[in-house]
């Protein structure tokens, strides 16, 4: 049993010091950034979210049979959460390999629970720069569960359906920004320091839904939030791209556009930065 343990530590270990690798070179891309004609880092980004979707639906792919079957996949939110709280580690702390040009002093908190004003608080990722809390953002794989936060028309179906719970979800969201922004202090700095990051806003978007645009859906945001807009950081504009989505036939990653990629993210490092 012991031999077992080892072997499968240390193969999750060789995985995430892959993630770890792309952190790596993900941070040396934000103090480096290419010029115009180069690709921005949220492309990098949404192929390594989509390389972590095909790792964990690699079970899939284990002796199919017509006797098993699974629709369900390991969680990724997990390793995607890793992935950006070590890009954002290394990019706020110089080490070998990445061409920082200062020390900003970055402690990053993943997941870390901590008492303030009378409440427990465990945001999926918390920078502090010496002692005080600069930045949290929260992170969504995808928001299927919680399209009516992202999509008016679809609060409009269920009111009209009679169904209760998308106000209970947007109250739910609310609350737990307003808890966040409450108790760490952030006073008139909020909107610069509370985020929430979603690789696409495919999953809160229906096609036939025609006349909700990008910016209507980040407007909505704006409005159920109290938020700005650029407080939600999504890393592609294309309402139709899904960074699960494998190809049928190879069974890879289907690349996003480069051209549709936003740019939020490295403008969300940058608001930080300034705090």
């Amino acid at each position: 049993m012991g031999f077992q343990i080892q072997v499968l530590k240390t193969q999750r270990l060789k995985y995430y010091n892959m993630i770890d690798s792309w952190a790596i070179d993900n941070a040396d891309k934000l103090w480096n950034p290419p010029d115009k004609s180069g690709t921005k880092l949220s492309w990098d980004l949404l192929k390594q979210i989509s390389a972590i979707y095909a790792g964990a639906k690699v079970e899939n792919s284990i002796e199919p049979s017509e006797n098993f079957s699974a629709a369900y996949h390991t969680p990724i939110t997990g390793d995607l959460e890793f992935l950006i709280a070590r890009t954002l580690y290394y990019y706020g702390n110089p080490v070998e390999g990445v061409n920082a040009n200062e020390n900003l002093g970055w402690a990053v908190h993943l997941r870390r629970q901590q008492k303030k004003k009378g409440m427990m608080l465990a945001p999926d990722i918390r920078i502090e720069r010496q002692g005080r809390t600069i930045g949290i953002i929260e992170i969504k794989a995808r928001v299927g569960w919680m399209q009516a936060f992202f999509s008016k028309a679809r609060l409009e179906e269920d009111i009209a359906q009679g169904k209760g719970n998308s106000r209970e979800l947007i109250g739910k969201a609310q609350a737990q920004l307003e808890k966040y922004i409450d108790g760490y202090d952030f006073g008139h700095l909020k909107t610069e320091r509370m985020f929430m990051l979603i690789p696409s806003l495919e999953a809160a978007h229906r096609k036939k839904r025609t006349r909700e645009t990008f910016k209507v859906f980040k407007r909505t945001f704006v409005e159920h939030s109290g938020l700005k807009e650029k407080n939600l950081v999504v890393l592609t504009k294309d309402l139709n791209y899904d960074a699960g989505m494998l190809s049928k036939s190879s069974g890879k990653a289907q690349l996003a556009n480069p051209d549709e990629v936003t740019g939020d993210f490295e403008k969300m490092v940058s608001l930080i930065s300034k705090n």
